[in-house]
């Protein structure tokens, strides 16, 4: 079986289940295949029809000399297919793989494992693969293992940073999914990570502006939830100098600053600060439009964006509701109508090419 050129994928139809029930076979077969594109360029994916034809690719791979690699392997297919029942000893090759990730995040790494930038893209794919399926707490594993790998390593410091913000956006997105469960230990995981991402030189680069906006605009969100305002203005602070600095910026960067404005700004609203998001807005408007000076895509919706806001909540005050309430309907309807995704920590994609150094 040639392991760079071909991967034999297992998808069928309404047998991959969200866990709500919805049906997203056919998404998660996109996701796959496109992410396996970026991970290994033009791989050659062939799509499987049958349990036979599936239960002899598992044989093969159980048979490849590096039994970690195995593992990891047979277990993207049990993901994918939604169901181990029909996989032999399916639970057992999970659990080995996972005590293998555990084994890696109490630092006990196992170097022997070769060769590295496959271990890499295999744990983050698999890391993708738990993600998407909302099994955030497997991702929060494998992602916490390939940090400590790529650290051991010796990889470059900023594909660390990356891993280091999907973590803590793992544990970020279990805190809000989880209610009360996770909540506690995992908000302060995600809050830990962003700092330390923070006070890392490098992430100051101009070439790591859209991880330093995410990380910011996640950190801010966690500091207005906790009530620490002065810590989020801060925040929203370094965006405003980033702002003045006059960038040239790509039509992407354009799109993730507006983006790390509207989720601060509805962090702020989601933790009772009405006016503070109001005045982040309108503030973000108005600097934007006089430090970059044109009608590009970022000046005109940060304008439309916060003038429109700031406009509607001091249109008709609600007699019977409060201010209160009015602000935040407003910027309700800012979050239904404005961008059609709901406000939500920021995932970047840069560690689709984790490097080793190798």
């Amino acid at each position: 079986m040639h392991h760079q050129q071909t991967l034999l994928i297992q998808f069928e139809r309404n047998l991959v289940r969200y866990h709500n029930g919805e049906d997203i076979s056919i998404q998660i077969q996109q996701v796959i295949v496109d992410r396996l594109d970026q991970l290994l360029g033009r791989a050659h994916v062939d799509v499987i029809a049958t349990r036979e034809d599936l239960a002899v690719m598992l044989f093969q791979l159980e048979h490849l000399q590096d039994a970690r690699q195995s593992q990891l392997e047979v277990l993207y297919f049990q993901i994918c297919r939604g169901s181990g029942a029909f996989a032999r000893g399916s639970r057992e090759i999970e659990e080995a793989v996972y005590q293998d990730l555990r084994a890696i995040e109490h630092n006990d790494t196992p170097s022997a494992i070769q060769p590295r930038t496959r271990v890499l893209l295999n744990i983050g794919l698999l890391a993708e693969i738990e993600h998407d399926l909302c099994h955030f707490s497997k991702a929060i594993v494998a992602r916490g293992a390939l940090v400590k790998l790529a650290e051991a390593w010796g990889c470059q410091t900023e594909e660390i940073l990356h891993l280091k913000h999907d973590l803590g956006h793992l544990h970020q997105l279990c805190a809000t999914t989880n209610g009360k469960g996770l909540a506690g230990d995992s908000i302060e995981e995600a809050k830990s990570l962003f700092e330390e991402i923070l006070r890392e030189e490098t992430i100051r680069s101009p070439a790591n502006r859209s991880l330093k906006w995410a990380t910011e605009t996640n950190l801010g969100s966690i500091y207005w939830s906790k009530h620490r305002n002065t810590d989020a203005k801060q925040m929203q602070e370094s965006i405003y100098r980033d702002i003045d600095a006059r960038p040239v910026l790509t039509k992407d960067e354009e799109y993730m600053l507006i983006e790390s404005i509207r989720n601060l700004a509805l962090a702020a609203d989601d933790a009772g600060h009405h006016d503070e998001a109001i005045n982040h807005l309108q503030r973000a408007a108005d600097r934007s439009v006089k430090a970059l000076g044109r009608s590009d895509t970022f000046s005109k919706a940060t304008k439309v964006l916060g003038k429109d806001m700031f406009s509607k909540v001091n249109e008709k005050p609600s007699k019977t509701t409060g201010k209160d309430d009015t602000l935040s309907k407003a910027l309700m309807e800012l979050r239904d109508s404005w961008i059609d995704a709901p406000a939500k920590p920021y995932r970047t994609r840069k560690h689709d090419s984790v490097q080793s150094p190798e």
